[in-house]
């Protein structure tokens, strides 16, 4: 058993069970970091992931990333979707 030293307060471990695509996990948590186990995948595309935890700061998810990583879990991090503008360019 891995042990996760410091995990900021930040961080909402929500490990659900619930299998869904990424856009919609996206959708759910809008404007965060979410950490997910991928659970169904081909050589192109995920499919399905389940929802470890969400965070405002990425870096916040890395100790619990490392953690399923060590366990073997396929996970990745992903943002929600950006409700506020972003950055413009002009070329």
């Amino acid at each position: 058993m891995v042990a996760v030293l410091h995990r900021s307060p930040e961080v909402q471990v929500i490990e659900s069970q619930e299998e869904r695509p990424i856009a919609e996990w996206q959708e759910l948590y809008p404007d965060v970091w979410l950490l997910l186990e991928v659970t169904e995948e081909d050589a192109w595309e995920i499919y399905k992931a389940r929802l470890i935890a969400i965070s405002p700061v990425d870096m916040d998810l890395v100790p619990l990333w490392q953690e399923y990583q060590r366990k073997g879990k396929i996970t990745g991090m992903f943002h929600g979707v950006y409700t506020e503008p972003g950055p413009t360019g002009i070329a």
